[in-house]
């Protein structure tokens, strides 16, 4: 068997039993360049990512359009939200759907990364590795979802607002930190419960809350809004109640005392009053009376008299020759009852009687 002539006319004999060798081995050189070409362009998308980081992506959500450059800072919310219809990766068809709360499913979790920051999720946000996100395939978006490694016990609520991961029995892809926290990143895979919460605000700035909602004890991480409680009651100001009001204390008007006087004779000057008491008198009997409050008048306050205590020794017998004699003086003192009273100094001539 010959093929047709070449250009210069003459025939190029082919023998009709070509090795099959050399079939096979065209087979394995072509199989083995699309085999590489496949790498070197998955090298490209994935250029500067660590290993585990293109394992784990190229078989999560699929890549949309980058709208935030490395290194630039990401907004947080701007999405909407979205149950969506009905869609097919793969041959394998997805119904999203409103789950109730508590609706809980079991099975691997990947991550992703880098090649996705700053890339659009599935409805509308900008995806950033180092939020506490998620992608499912069929809850709503955005949502919460907790998300329990069963290898350690750590738990964590994030949230989803992604489509993915849609290779083998995989339920969600977390974001970077995320697996960080929950302690699997360097492994890639983890076995996982994932239960659903309920709605998120479309607002996004939440981070602060879900990283309190971590738990690395075993516990089942608590809920967003229960953690928000705690926050601000935390944050309240301590009411400290103000002190009660201090009475006031009345207004004591200060009267000067007139010196009683005995005889045209002046006594010694008046010295001010420590009172008299008992050297076994306790100590809480010399607490002085509160003063009554004395109510100002227009007239000249009237002074009371002041009661007089006689502390004399007593007079000396007379002698019968002592009717001529001088009179006897003796000392009185007179003790005021106010406290701010000066006492009276009063001398008293005594005449022995006949």
């Amino acid at each position: 068997m010959t093929h047709p002539a070449t250009s210069g006319g003459s025939p190029v004999p082919v023998s009709t039993t070509a090795p099959r060798a050399t079939w096979l081995l065209c087979t394995a050189i072509c199989g083995v360049g699309l085999a590489l070409g496949g790498c070197a362009s998955q090298d490209r998308v994935a250029q500067g990512a660590p290993s585990v980081d293109r394992f784990n992506s190229r078989y999560g959500v699929s890549s949309s359009p980058r709208v935030v450059e490395e290194g630039r800072p990401v907004p947080r919310g701007g999405g909407v939200y979205r149950v969506g219809r009905p869609y097919t990766v793969a041959g394998r068809r997805y119904t999203p759907f409103e789950k109730r709360e508590g609706h809980t499913e079991t099975g691997i979790a990947s991550w992703y990364g880098r090649q996705f920051h700053g890339r659009l999720t599935a409805n509308g946000e900008v995806y950033n590795m180092h939020t506490l996100s998620a992608a499912h395939r069929t809850m709503p978006m955005p949502s919460y979802a907790r998300v329990t490694n069963m290898a350690n016990g750590h738990s964590l609520v994030v949230r989803v607002n992604d489509r993915g991961p849609f290779h083998g029995n995989r339920v969600i892809d977390l974001s970077q930190r995320a697996s960080n926290l929950l302690n699997f990143r360097g492994q890639g895979l983890a076995r996982v419960k994932v239960e659903y919460i309920g709605r998120a605000s479309l607002e996004g700035s939440d981070d602060r809350i879900l990283l309190a909602t971590l738990r690395t004890d075993g516990r089942p991480a608590p809920r967003p809004n229960q953690v928000t409680s705690t926050m601000m009651a935390s944050a309240a100001p301590q009411t400290v109640p103000d002190p009660a009001p201090r009475q006031a204390e009345p207004a004591v008007a200060t009267v000067a005392t007139q010196p009683v006087l005995a005889s045209a004779s002046q006594g010694p000057a008046p010295a001010p009053s420590f009172g008299f008491f008992r050297q076994d008198t306790p100590s809480a009997d010399l607490r002085q009376p509160d003063p009554a409050p004395v109510i100002q008048t227009t007239a000249q306050p009237q002074v009371a008299a002041s009661p007089i205590t006689l502390a004399s020794a007593p007079l000396p017998m007379a002698r019968p020759d002592a009717r001529g004699s001088a009179p006897l003086a003796t000392t009185v003192v007179a003790r005021n009852a106010g406290p701010a009273q000066a006492a009276s100094t009063v001398t008293v001539v005594a005449t022995p009687a006949p």
